[in-house]
């Protein structure tokens, strides 16, 4: 199966959004991480350091922290079916705020349609993708060869994600 733009998914998840601006720091941009955990990792840029920033989403405040004299937090405990979700990162310095919207689907699609990327990543993407339409309302099935994936306490149903490699690349 190719991983493509199903209108299940709105298209504002698919676009970074960024409103508004802080002075002396910038929106540098946003990746997916899929090691144990999965997470959101938004990268910044700031001259003269983050002191007196805050980073927040929803409740929960995070720390930027420095690599090599640039900025990067990471939000972890995404489930699949949070996937299609914005994650919305808001920076604020006294009166000035920025926020910055990013999806776990923005990654998992724009790197997926980009060239150069290995048949591997596009394995992990696809079953990723598989997994949050497993894990979507619609109840989707996954398939992967004769392996089945159900959502617990549904009954069989007639949408079917099908991708090739196995259960084991996960």
């Amino acid at each position: 199966v190719q991983i493509e733009y199903p209108d299940q998914i709105p298209q504002q998840v698919l676009q970074i959004q960024q409103e508004g601006s802080v002075s002396d720091i910038y929106f540098c941009g946003a990746s997916l991480l899929h090691q144990s955990k999965l997470a959101v990792r938004f990268y910044f840029a700031a001259p003269n350091g983050v002191e007196g920033y805050s980073f927040q989403v929803g409740e929960t405040t995070y720390d930027a922290i420095c690599d090599d004299g640039k900025y990067y937090l990471d939000i972890t405990g995404i489930h699949p079916n949070a996937y299609a979700d914005v994650i919305t990162l808001v920076v604020a310095k006294g009166a000035e705020t920025m926020s910055i919207g990013y999806s776990p689907m923005h990654y998992i699609t724009r790197m997926y349609h980009k060239e150069g990327s290995s048949q591997e990543l596009k394995n992990l993407l696809t079953a990723m993708y598989g997994f949050y339409l497993a894990t979507d309302s619609t109840n989707y099935t996954v398939a992967s060869g004769s392996v089945l994936l159900f959502n617990s306490g549904y009954e069989t149903s007639d949408k079917y994600v099908v991708w090739s490699g196995s259960i084991e690349a996960l």
